[in-house]
């Protein structure tokens, strides 16, 4: 399987002289700051430093304001050519530093037209854009001084806002039937959805002619054991014959992101979708006929939890906490400020909520007023409440914490994806493994 993770191959052609306009040309990028900021150039070093935040000030005495492209080759060939380094090394710097409470990146925007509205609206804004970037009245380029060696960057195509992102590899789901002991489904990218009755000692394949076998989630209604709902990168599937054949649903467009049924109401069922016009947003859709349609409640939705007293719905939207009892009505409750991969709420004390984000698991003891970053320190792709433990399913491993997230440890090296409690047996976790595709076992408190 190849890995989840991919790499940034540089290329360096030439480490040459070059003259300023030749320099533009070569780079493909320029730095722009406000058109009203009189320094005409910097050189490298401190443009470098701007960006790190160790120049806090221009010399006109404004306070230095850093935007960085959120990806693409701008990105890249800014980084290394400016910066001396690789983005992976500098979002790893900037890992460390949150982690050490010493500071935060700068915000990372999406595209030339995104850096150019927020540097036209700071006075003391720098930014980078293509060449090919038409500034306006409302910025100037500024002139960068030194020897500046010129990079090719390699299999590092640019994306833009009008383009859909390049597909991430297929994390496993895992379904324990909470009516049969030891019945488990399985989703594999090339077999598709596979069935285990002997606990995930033998696997076959379960007919399904019309779904794709790319599924991305999977849930069983648990009041009605022959309504089974499938996502996939696709779109959704319905069953009502207990999955010996599936209907596709075409009110969610899309690659379906994650599907779950309100433990509350087993008729009400959220699926996070990707939108189908806007290709980098994901957004929340509601079920109250038991899979059967669908509408949008929530755009720029990137994670969600049910709240622990069995009230409401928390919702990550723009690294905004909020808050709805109905899903029509919203409240926020507060800023994360990262990233959000994943979300959970602690069933032992509702105030307590975790997100996984690229820098590793973040905490509110205040239902989502403030947060703290917890560790582990790094890419966590899954935070998940199994008391007495807290888990968290890393880039190559799963962490577990025993003191709500204030220690970890490393219990298991695995590249795990997919994380399920045993109904059955709630001393027992089932795990999906990208790397094995396969189920692994172990409780909170094994190894």
């Amino acid at each position: 399987m190849r890995k989840l993770a991919t790499s940034l191959l540089l290329l360096m052609l030439s480490a040459i002289a070059l003259s300023e306009a030749q320099a533009q040309e070569e780079r493909g990028f320029r730095v722009v700051v406000h058109a009203e900021n009189p320094t005409p150039s910097l050189s490298r070093e401190r443009v470098s430093k701007m960006f790190l935040k160790g120049l806090a000030r221009w010399e006109s005495g404004e306070r230095v304001t850093p935007v960085d492209q959120l990806h693409g080759r701008v990105r890249a060939s800014f980084t290394v050519a400016v910066m001396g380094r690789s983005t992976a090394a500098i979002r790893s710097f900037w890992q460390r530093q949150i982690f050490s409470g010493k500071g935060a990146p700068p915000p990372e925007l999406d595209g030339d037209r995104a850096v150019l509205e927020f540097v036209s609206a700071n006075l003391g804004g720098i930014g980078y854009v293509s060449h090919e970037a038409v500034l306006g009245p409302g910025v100037r380029v500024l002139e960068i001084s030194g020897n500046m060696p010129v990079y090719e960057v390699d299999r590092y195509p640019e994306k833009t806002s009008e383009q859909p992102p390049e597909a991430e590899p297929i994390a496993p789901v895992v379904l324990i039937d909470p009516r049969a002991p030891g019945l488990l489904y399985l989703s594999s990218p090339n077999r598709g959805l596979l069935r285990s009755s002997d606990d995930g000692e033998t696997w076959s394949g379960v007919r399904q002619d019309a779904l794709s076998r790319e599924i991305t989630g999977l849930i069983v209604d648990p009041s009605d054991p022959k309504i089974v709902v499938a996502g996939s990168r696709k779109g959704l599937y319905r069953s009502t014959d207990g999955g010996k054949n599936f209907d596709f649903v075409d009110d969610v467009p899309r690659e379906v992101i994650r599907i779950a049924i309100d433990p509350q109401d087993p008729a009400t069922v959220y699926v996070l979708a990707r939108s189908l016009t806007r290709f980098k947003e994901r957004s929340l859709w509601q079920s109250r006929d038991r899979g059967e349609s669908y509408v949008e409640i929530r755009s720029r939705v990137s994670a969600f939890a049910f709240d622990a007293t069995g009230t409401g719905l928390y919702v990550v939207a723009d690294k905004a906490l909020l808050w709805s009892e109905d899903g029509q009505t919203w409240y926020r409750h507060g800023t994360i400020g990262f990233e959000v991969t994943d979300l959970a709420t602690d069933p032992s004390d509702p105030r307590r909520l975790y997100a996984a984000t690229p820098y590793g698991v973040v905490r509110s003891l205040d239902s989502g007023a403030q947060w703290q970053s917890v560790g582990p320190s790094q890419r966590i792709h899954r935070v998940v409440v199994a008391p007495p433990a807290l888990l968290a399913l890393g880039e190559n491993a799963i962490f577990r914490s025993l003191d709500e997230g204030d220690t970890w440890e490393r219990v298991a090296e695995v590249e795990a994806r997919a994380i399920v409690r045993d109904p059955h047996n709630p001393d027992r976790l089932v795990v999906g493994c990208a790397g094995r595709r396969a189920a692994g076992r172990g409780g909170p408190r094994s190894r």
